[in-house]
């Protein structure tokens, strides 16, 4: 998201799994960051801009940052998934409900080499409209 917000397109490539990467691709020849108009984004990215985000899940994921350093994923806890899919609500800076997306994440690295998980849902596109309805102070796309 951070990324996407200062329009850092290495940064958001290093984000994505193949399928969302490819989609998001496909976007960004279509025109713009994201295939999303042009005008708007750089509007958008000219002023801060304030997005939450909330996963929408119990057990393990559900759990703060400090609990779930101490899983230990060799132990094979259906916890900490490989491939997973989470229902993610977004609020803008005024913490308003502007849009909600299936989020796909996969185990992969990071920019730095890391291990980190990836967004890999293939309609990319419908969540940074949501982003950008989000930076906007409205309604996201879906």
């Amino acid at each position: 998201m951070v990324a996407w917000m200062k329009n850092d397109r290495a940064g958001i490539a290093a984000s994505l799994g193949p399928v969302a990467e490819a989609a998001w691709l496909a976007l960004v020849q279509a025109g713009g960051i994201a295939g999303l108009p042009g005008e708007r984004a750089r509007a958008v990215a000219a002023r801060p801009v304030d997005i939450g985000y909330r996963f929408r899940v119990s057990g393990a994921w559900g759990e703060a940052a400090p609990w779930l350093a101490k899983v230990d994923p060799s132990q094979g806890t259906d916890a900490m998934a490989r491939d997973l899919e989470i229902e993610t609500w977004f609020t803008d800076g005024v913490g308003a409900g502007c849009g909600t997306f299936r989020i796909r994440f996969i185990e992969g690295r990071g920019r730095w080499g890391s291990p980190t998980y990836l967004v890999d849902s293939a309609d990319v596109g419908a969540l940074f409209g949501i982003l950008m309805g989000c930076a906007a102070g409205g309604a996201g796309v879906r």
